[in-house]
């Protein structure tokens, strides 16, 4: 749910192309179908040579089962594969940053995704050759194949974002407006998606503003954040909140600014603006040294 909030957004913004939501949805259902292999594996182990209640012909539709969820996993990371393949091809980065990304890590991941997809696709050739079904089925190449389709896609995001403007200050700008300058357009609409996920629950918000920002390694304005915010979580950080954070350092591109800056926009939206004031007043001494250049 999180995930397809900050799709949507991103959608929005431009910043999230149909071709790489396509690609999202088609490795996540290909993966999604690799989740039924353990319990199938061992359902077919049992019919098949179990101590209780074998039958040949019950394992082999087992056996048939898994075979056809195989091959249909395999299709999904297959298109996924072409998909991924027809952007690199038509891909012209925009700068050297993103040179160097295309060039190092997405063209990294991009081979590892090929190379486990031509492993699974062998191991499914042979799965009738060897005894069945091999290990391989619920360890590599599937769960390569789902790690490196997930890196792909981040590696892709990245690449299709816009340059980000160059964030400027007017000349004696105070330590509290460099670091406001940051807060853009994208960073308010991923407060707004957060603050709609978690029902503009303060307590909730509060948390994921000092765990986003040690996510982000910024340990000391973290500790500036819960010192300040945690009067509004007096029963500690509640389930779930912490399963989130993930989703939106990498949303902000481990930003330590970006982070605080959504922390405050993220107090603003569910409606703690005494505590987003407070919090942006005590991030902006902290984050001064890296907000005094344009």
């Amino acid at each position: 749910m999180l995930k397809n909030l900050i799709q949507e957004a991103r959608v929005l913004l431009g910043t999230l192309s149909p071709e790489l939501v396509k690609f999202n949805k088609v490795i996540t259902k290909a993966g999604a179908l690799t989740d039924a292999f353990p319990s199938l594996i061992q359902t077919w182990a049992k019919q098949d040579h179990g101590y209780k209640g074998r039958d040949p012909v019950k394992a082999a539709a087992t056996k048939k089962k898994i075979l056809d969820k195989a091959g249909e996993a395999l299709l999904g990371f297959q298109q996924g594969a072409e998909m991924a393949q027809k952007f690199a091809k038509d891909f012209d980065p925009a700068s050297d940053q993103k040179k160097q990304t295309f060039d190092g890590d997405f063209a990294i991941w991009m081979k590892r995704y090929l190379e486990a997809l031509d492993s699974a696709k062998k191991v499914v050739k042979d799965a009738g050759n060897v005894y069945f079904p091999p290990r391989l089925f619920d360890e590599p190449p599937f769960r390569d194949l789902r790690n490196t389709s997930n890196s792909v896609y981040m590696y892709w995001e990245m690449l299709q974002r816009p340059d980000p403007l160059p964030v400027s200050f007017k000349p004696g700008a105070s330590d509290e407006e460099r670091f406001l300058a940051f807060l853009d357009e994208d960073i308010r609409n991923l407060a707004k998606s957060i603050a709609k996920k978690i029902k503009k629950d303060p307590a909730k918000a509060a948390a994921l503003v000092w765990l986003v920002l040690e996510d982000v390694n910024a340990h000391t304005e973290a500790s500036r954040a819960e010192s300040i915010l945690s009067p509004l979580v007096p029963n500690g950080v509640a389930d779930g909140v912490q399963d989130m954070v993930g989703s939106i350092s990498g949303a902000l591109e481990w930003g330590i600014v970006k982070a605080g800056a959504f922390g405050v926009a993220l107090m603003q939206e569910v409606g703690e603006k005494g505590y987003a004031d407070s919090l942006a007043k005590a991030l902006a001494k902290d984050f001064a040294e890296y907000t005094t250049k344009d």
